[in-house]
C-alpha cells in the first residue's frame, strides 16, 4: 500500500466525517496522481461545498484531465453557486487547452459583477492572449 493511502486510511478512520480532512485527502491523492482514489473520496463526502469541488477540479487540472473539470463544474452548479476561484480556474483551463467553445459557455455564466474583478479580468486577458482573440473579446467587457 502506498504511503499516501496509508496516511489517508489512518486519518479517515479517525476523522471520517471531517470535510476539511477529507478535502485535504483529495488534494494529497491528486498530488500523488491517484485520481481514482480521490474520486472515491470525493463521492463519499455527503455535503460538498465549493472548497471540496475546487479541490477536486484543481486535482483534475494537475492530472491533465481538464474535461473532467468541466463535467464537475456542471455538477457543482446543480447545488452551489460558483465563486470567483472556480471561474478563474475554468478560464485558465480554457486558455491552457484552447477550448474556445467552452470559454464562451463559461464566460456567459460569470455574473457581471464578477467580470469586473481584477483576478477574473487578468485570467480573461491571459486566456485571450493565449488563444489570440484579444480584439474580439475586449468589446465584451
Amino acid at each position: 500500500m502506498s504511503i499516501e493511502k496509508q496516511i489517508l486510511q489512518k486519518v479517515c478512520d479517525k476523522w471520517q466525517n471531517n470535510k476539511i480532512i477529507l478535502t485535504s485527502g483529495i488534494d494529497m491523492l491528486m498530488k500523488f496522481g491517484n485520481v481514482n482514489e480521490a474520486e472515491y473520496l470525493f463521492r463519499s463526502i455527503q455535503k460538498k461545498d465549493i472548497i471540496v469541488y475546487g479541490a477536486m477540479m484543481n486535482g483534475y487540472n494537475m492530472n491533465y484531465q481538464p474535461l473532467k473539470c468541466f463535467e464537475l463544474f456542471e455538477e457543482l452548479k446543480q447545488n452551489l453557486v460558483p465563486d470567483e476561484i472556480i471561474f478563474k480556474m475554468l478560464i485558465g483551463k480554457c486558455a491552457q487547452i484552447g477550448l474556445l467553445s467552452k470559454y464562451e459557455v463559461i464566460f456567459n455564466q460569470i455574473p457581471s459583477h464578477m467580470q469586473h474583478q481584477q483576478r477574473i479580468q487578468n485570467a480573461l486577458i491571459n486566456m485571450w492572449s493565449e488563444t489570440k482573440i484579444i480584439g474580439f473579446q475586449f468589446q465584451e467587457i
